[in-house]
């Protein structure tokens, strides 16, 4: 156990030096947060040097496409090799996405807050959903009214509120209920503003449920993980919170709690 000790002179009403008291201090907990910060360092540099690498591939990897579109248009037809180049396009592409997605993560705009009504950025959200190939089962349902004011960073905050859409549509393959709703919530004098993305899909097992924020994880066989800690990274930003509630075969729920939305118009 790391201690810390200390002494001082013990006086009489007198003023005469009559002895010292020593006082011992565990020091476990600090040498615990020296260490994470030392941690977080590390982490920031690895970090930074990661980011710095995805942001040199884009560049080849833009080229490498480039060119085999153009080998291909000076061949001729071959129905084998437009298989492996349709693979090897698709597959550069996925792996772009990835790697914008990461930036996007790691070297996060500025937020940029400004006063909309959030019932339109999430109208433009479910219009979007509505115009992907989406199961022929699944429904979509609005839980928003006219009108919903805040100060936020519009540009962000739909990305994440698209991600849990996105998300939540792909946990539904066989179709089910997505629910998309909004509310102001009063708090004294302040309000603050909630949204929540609701799926009725297969759930988030117990063992998943404390790591789904962390970037890289993923359960699905071609996802990122991205998506939800750029979510996680945007409410941070806000000041927000979010709250998960997930039950393995009864759906799940994604509840934003935003701050304040004084000023909003």
């Amino acid at each position: 156990m790391p201690l810390g000790v200390s002494f001082r002179s013990l006086h009489s009403g007198e003023g005469e030096a009559v002895g010292l008291i020593g006082v011992c201090q565990d020091l476990s907990s600090i040498k615990r947060m020296e260490e994470r910060v030392r941690q977080a360092d590390r982490l920031a540099t690895i970090g930074r040097l990661a980011a710095n690498i995805a942001h040199e591939i884009r560049n080849p990897l833009a080229s490498l496409s480039g060119a085999i579109e153009a080998l291909v248009r000076e061949l001729p037809p071959d129905t084998g090799r437009e298989r492996l180049v349709e693979i090897v396009l698709r597959e550069s592409d996925r792996l772009n996405q990835i790697i914008r997605d990461f930036l996007e993560y790691a070297r996060p705009a500025p937020v940029s807050p400004h006063a909309i009504n959030l019932s339109d950025l999430l109208e433009e959200v479910v219009l979007l959903l509505e115009h992907r190939a989406l199961p022929a089962e699944l429904k979509v349902v609005r839980e928003f009214g006219e009108r919903l004011p805040a100060r936020v960073d519009p540009q962000q905050l739909r990305q994440a509120v698209w991600n849990l859409c996105i998300n939540a549509v792909q946990a539904m393959p066989e179709g089910g209920e997505l629910r998309l709703g909004g509310r102001i919530v009063p708090s004294g004098n302040a309000a603050s503003l909630q949204l929540w993305v609701t799926d009725t899909g297969h759930g988030i097992t117990d063992n998943d449920l404390p790591h789904i924020f962390e970037p890289f994880f993923s359960t699905k066989a071609e996802g990122s993980g991205i998506g939800l800690a750029l979510v996680y990274r945007v409410m941070q930003d806000h000041g927000g919170q979010i709250e998960v509630r997930s039950q393995p075969g009864s759906g799940t729920t994604f509840l934003l709690t935003l701050p304040s939305s004084d000023g909003a118009v």
